[in-house]
């Protein structure tokens, strides 16, 4: 008996020891996961495949063939499927997919490897298991927030054996999103705080990728400032300017009660309490993720972009992270207790009932929780559906294909599916990749962006009880004039429809709109005024 505890207790302090059961418990759930969303990202991750397939069919790294302009945010991310399509020959949609699934189930992997040596295996299993499941994780699938966060953690994994490596993992991610720059900061604080020693190595290395990237952009590019940052903060000013920072966090809570059931909002508080723990418990890897959550949290609203649900993926896994390691920290304070209180048994090698009494209690209060996010994930997990409007757009911009030159452009807001999937040059009305309509931007001028350089197609969108921007657009006499409708693709559950027009050959357009400008003060002194008594006649 003596010798079977001590090869168990032996097997549990080995590097892997137990976690080999968890990992073939997550790898056939990420794999189920990556099937059943592969392709259906959101259409902002499509400009990223665009950039991606341009740049192997030797058009270079760019939208729009022959406008070098860095209409992304996430260009680390855009490199890599661009080499793994090459090598491949996979579809981008699902690669981009599996390489969310690969990120999440690596990133879980390095937590529990950290929890495992802290004993608090049951933890992040708990939490990794989360995560895996969450339909709100899963529905900003194929961005660039789950290599952000695997790069980040495993770089603070390795720094203190290797900082060289550790920097240059950190500053890999600040090419896959910008933000990431405060986890590459943090990283190095959290590392000076616990050995007080400066970070010297891993600071060159990090900042040696992250200049060496801004380098290359400015070079290719002339710029190493996406557009995108102007255009979204533009976006914000548009639709409410100041008054819209305070909106960033509440148009996040219909997504997560959307994935986590009726109970979502205890869940959250539950996950917020669990920060503590889960600082407190952790490594350098799990503090990291709740410092740069954080810093997420508190900076966007900040900066006042638009709400978009994947900025929020860092803040979602640290609180289901966080909810975790509540819940079975507060099982575990439990058992304490009642070994504590109760009478201790007369036979020191007989466990008493009465023991467990209290974390099963504790547990059975948790256990609503758990279940309502469990079903409502696996629901929208087990089935998830494509944006309505999405599979219309590819289905426009397949007919724009085939009916059309390739010198052709077509016009719209939303331009990811669009783009990739017509392959015609496109005039991006809301700026992402278009910075000569930022002008009109702020005064909703969308004839005036649309002037700019008119299209020969036009993509509208009309929903159920609200029209787009641009069917506003159509209904206008001098549209109408110049522009025939020629297909129109219903969504599905008849919520609306897609329309594309297309130019009459020899119609007529307004002329430009003149470019609006801020009114400033004028820095000239004002004339004084004459005192009329002093006034000679």
């Amino acid at each position: 008996m003596s010798l079977q505890r001590a090869d168990r207790s032996s097997l549990w302090k080995r590097p892997f020891g137990w976690s080999w059961l968890v990992v073939a418990l997550w790898v056939p759930l990420g794999i189920y996961f990556v099937y059943q969303h592969s392709g259906k990202a959101l259409d902002d991750f499509f400009v990223t495949f665009r950039y991606a397939e341009n740049l192997v069919q030797g058009h270079g790294f760019v939208f729009n063939p022959g406008e070098r302009i860095l209409g992304l945010t996430n260009p680390g991310l855009g490199l890599l499927l661009a080499a793994l399509h090459g090598l491949s020959g996979l579809s981008l949609p699902g690669l981009a997919t599996l390489v969310t699934g690969l990120s999440l189930f690596s990133m879980a992997l390095v937590l529990l490897l950290e929890a495992k040596r802290r004993d608090r295996l049951p933890e992040a299993f708990f939490g990794g298991s989360m995560v895996l499941l969450s339909g709100y994780v899963w529905a900003s699938h194929s961005g660039a927030a789950s290599i952000v966060l695997l790069l980040l953690l495993a770089g603070a994994r390795c720094i203190e054996k290797h900082p060289w490596l550790a920097g240059l993992l950190a500053g890999a991610a600040v090419w896959c999103r910008p933000d990431a720059g405060l986890g590459v900061g943090l990283l190095g604080l959290l590392w000076w705080f616990q050995s007080r020693r400066l970070p010297w190595r891993y600071g060159i290395a990090a900042s040696a990728m992250i200049l060496g990237g801004a380098l290359a952009a400015e070079i290719y590019f002339g710029s190493f400032v996406p557009v995108t940052l102007e255009s979204k903060r533009l976006l914000a000013e548009m639709n409410g300017g100041v008054g819209h920072r305070l909106n960033f966090w509440p148009k996040a809570l219909p997504a997560w009660h959307r994935h986590g059931g009726p109970l979502a909002l205890w869940l959250l508080a539950v996950g917020a309490v669990g920060q503590i723990p889960l600082f407190r418990h952790s490594g350098r890897a799990g503090r990291l993720l709740v410092l740069y959550s954080i810093a997420l949290a508190v900076a966007y609203p900040l900066l006042g972009v638009a709400f978009f649900s994947w900025y929020t993926v860092p803040t979602a896994v640290a609180l289901l992270y966080g909810f975790g390691y509540a819940c079975v920290g507060a099982v575990r304070l439990a058992k304490k207790w009642s070994t504590q209180i109760l009478p201790a048994p007369k036979s020191p090698t007989r466990k008493p009932l009465r023991y467990v009494i209290a974390p099963v209690l504790v547990g059975l209060l948790l256990l609503p929780l758990v279940i309502s996010f469990a079903q409502t994930s696996w629901k929208s997990v087990n089935g998830p559906k494509w944006s309505a409007r999405l599979p219309a757009y590819r289905q426009a911009a397949l007919w724009i294909k085939e009916n059309s030159t390739p010198d052709e452009s077509l016009a719209a807001t939303e331009i990811g599916v669009l783009g990739f999937y017509s392959q015609r040059p496109l005039e991006d009305l809301l700026g992402m990749v278009n910075p000569k309509v930022f002008p009109f931007i702020p005064q909703r001028d969308f004839r005036g962006a649309f002037l700019v350089q008119p299209a020969e197609f036009v993509v509208a969108l009309s929903r159920k009880k609200q029209r787009s921007h641009l069917a506003n657009l159509a209904r206008t006499r001098w549209f109408r004039r110049a522009y025939e409708e020629v297909a129109r693709f219903d969504q599905p559950n008849r919520r609306g429809f897609v329309t594309v027009y297309r130019r009459k050959p020899g119609s007529k357009l307004p002329p430009p709109h003149k470019v609006p400008t801020k009114a400033k003060p004028s820095r000239e002194p004002l004339p004084k005024k004459a005192n009329p008594q002093k006034t000679k006649p």
